[in-house]
């Protein structure tokens, strides 16, 4: 079953986590909700434009009511995004997710939800673990480390065009359950063209990949590829 997430907040950092998902096209489902009826109109048709057929990934409507939550899907969501432009508001989000979760049933609770939200002010992270948020992420944070880290960590990022031709820049994680763990980058059989570019290991140190290079579990492994092949590298990764 797919991923579903709901991504609060269409702002700053909000925005740029939402392209960047939408950009990936992976198996996630992605639904965002905004207060500003200007933003989500501006998202829903920068949809549109990449993908005519698409419906609406963004709601307006406000991220404290609870109707609001319950009617995009808040008892089926997975992964809860908070990336409203202030601490405060991405707290008082959380309490009310909170609350909510706690009047469900256990039966109206589909899946064990992740509550994830950014910190504008590294004082606060203690006050979003009191509500329940499990993981917090820096707004000075990588768009793209934090979409990483919130989606299938097997599933390969393009972070880079190459100009001329149908080649793509990946970078893919290696996560605990990945088949390649303790191999050889070279013992990885790939029916077609990869070129290992480097490797950043969990610790953050970056280095170039050689013949005796192992593959563990947290690695960020850079390559390119051509995009024909996205969807094909993570039966090997």
């Amino acid at each position: 079953m797919n991923d579903y997430v709901i991504l609060v907040g269409l702002g700053e950092v909000g925005i740029n986590i939402f392209r960047e998902f939408f950009i990936v096209e992976n198996d996630v489902e992605l639904t965002a909700i905004d207060n500003s009826y200007n933003r989500v109109n501006e998202v829903n048709d920068y949809v549109k434009s990449k993908n005519p057929q698409s419906v609406d990934l963004c709601v307006y409507g406000d991220p404290l009511d609870h109707n609001v939550l319950i009617n995009v899907g808040l008892k089926r969501c997975n992964k809860l995004i908070l990336a409203l432009d202030q601490d405060a508001d991405n707290l008082a989000v959380a309490q009310t997710v909170k609350r909510l979760m706690e009047n469900l049933s256990e039966d109206e609770k589909k899946h064990n939800l992740e509550i994830i939200s950014i910190v504008w002010n590294n004082e606060n992270k203690d006050l979003f673990s009191l509500l329940d948020v499990q993981k917090t992420l820096g707004v000075s944070d990588n768009i793209l480390n934090i979409v990483n880290q919130i989606s299938r960590p097997s599933f390969p990022i393009n972070i880079l065009d190459i100009e001329g031709t149908d080649n793509r820049i990946f970078t893919i994680k290696i996560s605990s359950e990945s088949k390649s763990i303790g191999k050889k980058v070279l013992e990885i059989r790939i029916p077609f063209k990869i070129i290992y570019l480097g490797i950043i290991d969990s610790f953050g140190n970056c280095e170039l990949l050689n013949s005796d290079t192992v593959l563990n579990d947290g690695d960020l492994l850079i390559f390119s590829t051509s995009k024909r092949h996205q969807n094909l590298l993570n039966r090997y990764f």
